[in-house]
């Protein structure tokens, strides 16, 4: 493809330019991961019936569809960034970001290493064989050996925007990871690079290697505030825009406003801090009057749609009534924006209600009967339209929204630009890299996005109005703990079938790993052939890829109770697990050395735990992870005695004989590693249905917590936090 396909010269240019189609129905068609993300939310957990929520699918989708038209107008590879989207949330688990703080949790209990969507998402698309898929249907690929070597390098294009994307990145991480402080001979070299320090040392905010992936960091974050705000109006979380958020929407939208501007002219004049406060707030009356105004002109814009397409004629009495209407019902938790059979009763008895006074009103002023009953009518006909005209003056606010920090981030990358290229004396090579270090957002709408010292963003308000309230109480209690049993169950699995033993002298798996120091620390002691037998035929494994079908018991059979049930069903997970253990290689190979060079990072992360008199814990597993803790304190008790008497260099070798005895076992810290990999890929509906089936969850207990935190998350509060110290 010649490079004027886009009109950046610095676009990227590969071997893929030109079969965006093949590409897009390779994924839609082909990937197992896009099929799962469907039955994954974005934030809440979905119930039964409910058919409007976004899910995970969708989100990668229309993320897919903002990053190609930024990509467009930006000049950019637009196949790279469209395809690298449709990818980036692969790695996702079940829970969203709950899910995957869980499993990053549970493998620094485990020291089996880190858990990060972006990274995992390397890994299932490996798994999948997408890249495989991706070059078997490019013509003439399977002819012509130059053509395939150059799709085999250019792939790693799209996925370094797996790795790179990370929409929850910090103004500062944006900042920080935009300058390219690590040099690679190649950009798959670059990938895999990323992944094993995420995986590793817990690192998983990565550099972006191009201009191309440089444009996934904005786009997850303009499709996600959107689709989460627009869900979180749909589930009744949000019933109207915060002061907070009103303030934002006038500041992006009508900043130009001339009262504004006069008041922020005047506060530089002013030497009081009392006074500049004054002046500041009135700033912030004003931001809200202007998004208040912008949403009026919206709805009047849709109430003169609604009247043109309707017969009727709303008088102004009328409108007063329904608006009076909608309001009580809104006051008293009714979401109009998304009416379910409870909603609907309740909307009954308030119109009801305000149709009768309506009624007595009119006739008290002697109106007839007939005209009556035909403005009753009218209210409730308006009450119908103006409910869904609400819903479409949300979504009108959003897309303005979503366009509003798209054009920002569009013209104010493209004046940096500009700048750079008027610079003559700088390299390609320099430009290029001043280039993706100047992509961003204004100042401005850097402030409104991740907030300021002053006050919160978009970010953190989209967390404290909307995402701590989406969890259901079970994704925080007792959900963690049961993954947490049912992961170690599995790992103990896979060494009794003696699964990893067999990986570990399989000449493939030996042949990927590089490092001898690894290969040393995959040997293990000799066992009787006869105990890996036993077991597999107890779990219906007669040898290594053959299956035994058990007798299937019939669940009102006489000859089965609970006890059975939970075992057969455990057996059949066991089997799965082995199977998907069996088919890795390259996958395998480099598990064994990111649980090999992650063990110092874990044990090193539990040590300063352990030592810091200050550290709260976390709130998803804190009953395991103080266990392990004070495992940890017990053991530097018993040999230095109290805190103030152990001195680095005695600490140092303390850990040094934690790491290599915990190396040792490697064999069992590769197990656990597998075993959280493959759970994690669990839909949200399938790991609640396993830890029921398999006695780790009881139906009785998670029904108990199946409810909305309407008090709000902890986790997500502190996330919050966090956020807001690191931008000050």
């Amino acid at each position: 493809m010649s490079k004027n396909r886009w009109k950046n010269e610095d676009a990227l240019v590969t071997a893929f330019d030109g079969y965006e189609d093949i590409l897009q129905n390779v994924i839609l068609q082909r990937s197992k991961y896009l099929k799962r993300a469907e039955a994954k939310p974005m934030a809440k957990v979905k119930d039964p019936g409910e058919s409007h929520l976004s899910t995970r699918g969708m989100h990668m989708l229309q993320a897919a569809s903002e990053g190609k038209k930024i990509a467009r107008r930006l000049g950019l590879n637009e196949t790279v960034v469209y395809i690298g989207m449709m990818m980036h949330d692969s790695g996702h688990t079940f829970g969203g970001h709950e899910g995957e703080q869980t499993m990053n949790i549970i493998g620094e209990l485990l020291k089996s290493g880190y858990f990060h969507h972006n990274a995992k998402g390397i890994d299932v698309i490996l798994g999948e064989d997408l890249i495989g898929k991706f070059i078997e249907d490019i013509p003439g690929a399977k002819e012509d050996s130059n053509l395939r070597k150059k799709l085999e390098n250019d792939v790693w294009y799209f996925l370094d925007i797996v790795v790179g994307h990370d929409g929850e990145s910090t103004n500062k991480d944006n900042k920080e990871h935009s300058k390219t402080s690590k040099k690679y001979g190649s950009i798959k070299e670059a990938v895999l690079d990323k992944t094993s320090t995420a995986n590793r040392k817990n690192i998983y905010k990565c550099q972006a290697e191009t201009l191309e992936t440089q444009i996934s960091k904005p786009t997850d974050v303009i499709s996600y505030i959107k689709t989460d705000t627009l869900d979180g109006f749909s589930q009744g979380i949000i019933k109207k825009f915060s002061d907070d958020y009103l303030e934002l929407i006038g500041e992006l939208l009508c900043e130009s406003n001339e009262k504004t501007q006069e008041i922020k002219a005047n506060i530089e004049a002013q030497t009081s801090k009392e006074q500049k406060r004054n002046l500041l707030k009135q700033v912030r009356e004003q931001r809200i009057k202007n998004a208040l105004r912008i949403i009026d002109g919206i709805k009047r814009e849709e109430l003169n749609e609604t009247r043109q397409e309707s017969f009727a004629n709303y008088e102004e009495e009328i409108v007063k009534v329904v608006d009076g209407i909608l309001e009580h019902a809104q006051e008293n938790g009714i979401n109009i924006y998304n009416l379910n059979e409870n909603d609907k009763e309740k909307l009954n008895q308030v119109a009801s209600i305000a149709m009768e006074r309506y009624k007595l009103s009119k006739q008290a002023k002697g109106v007839d009967k007939n005209t009556i009953a035909s403005e009753v009518n009218k209210i409730s006909d308006y009450t119908q339209k103006m409910i869904k005209t609400r819903k479409r003056v949300v979504e009108k606010v959003m897309k303005m929204l979503q366009e509003g920090l798209e054009n920002d981030y569009v013209e104010t990358t493209l004046q940096r630009w500009s700048e750079i290229e008027a610079n003559k004396n700088l390299t390609p090579e320099e430009r290029y890299e001043k280039k993706k270090q100047t992509m961003g957002f204004s100042d401005k709408v850097t402030g409104i996005l991740y907030g300021t010292k002053n006050r919160i963003g978009l970010k953190q308000i989209n967390y404290l109005d909307n995402v701590q309230y989406t969890k259901k109480e079970y994704q925080t209690k007792s959900l963690p703990k049961a993954v947490f049993k049912l992961v170690q169950q599995c790992s103990k699995a896979l060494v009794k079938t003696g699964a990893i033993r067999d990986k570990f002298y399989d000449k493939g798996v030996l042949s990927a790993i590089e490092s001898e120091e690894v290969k040393r620390a995959m040997k293990v002691p000799e066992r009787d052939e006869a105990e890996y037998d036993k077991y597999k035929q107890g779990i219906g494994i007669k040898e290594p890829g053959k299956i035994i079908r058990p007798r299937i018991l019939k669940p009102n059979s006489k000859f089965i109770n609970k006890f059975k049930r939970k075992s057969v069903h455990r057996k059949k997970l066991y089997r799965d697990i082995f199977r998907f253990t069996q088919r890795q290689e390259q996958r395998f190979a480099k598990s064994c050395e990111d649980v090999y060079y992650a063990i110092p990072y874990t044990i090193r992360s539990l040590m300063k735990k352990a030592l810091d008199d200050n550290y709260e814990g976390n709130s998803y597993l804190p009953e395991e992870e103080q266990r392990e803790l004070t495992g940890v304190k017990k053991e530097l008790s018993q040999r230095f005695g109290t805190k103030t008497d152990i001195s680095k260099d005695e600490l140092e070798e303390y850990i040094n004989e934690k790491i290599e005895l915990e190396r040792a076992n490697l064999q069992q810290k590769v197990a656990k590693e597998i075993a959280i990999k493959y759970i994690a890929g669990m839909t949200d509906t399938g790991i609640t249905d396993i830890l029921i089936k398999t006695g780790n969850l009881s139906k009785r207990k998670l029904a108990k917590e199946n409810k909305l935190n309407k008090n709000g998350n902890k986790n997500v509060r502190k996330l919050s936090e966090d956020l807001s110290r690191e931008e000050k």
